[in-house]
């Protein structure tokens, strides 16, 4: 490592980009696990729970997650309200800021 922290690209196997597929599919089980325990709050009558929260209002955490699986925000938010409304029958709408 030099003195600015960077690293000599040398030490690693830099034939996998770190950026690549592997990371968009890693990102994509986070939403999809995140969009599951929302599914499962609203089953449980919990509409205002935090994890029902993070899929269905932007945040600046949802922005960067939904950024390194490539997708937007706001198409994630609309989707994540439709599934929840198909799974449980519980419409969960909070109006997008104009």
């Amino acid at each position: 490592m030099s003195d600015f922290g960077t690293v000599d690209q040398s030490e690693y196997d830099m034939s996998e980009p770190i950026m690549g597929m592997r990371s968009f599919q890693l990102w994509n089980a986070v939403l999809n696990s995140a969009l599951a325990d929302a599914v499962y709050q609203v089953c449980r009558g919990n509409t205002m729970d935090r994890d029902v929260n993070y899929v269905v209002e932007p945040s600046r955490d949802l922005n960067e997650v939904c950024d390194l699986a490539g997708l937007d925000m706001w198409a994630f938010i609309e989707g994540a309200k439709k599934h929840i409304f198909k799974e449980t029958g519980v419409s969960i709408y909070r109006g997008r800021p104009s």
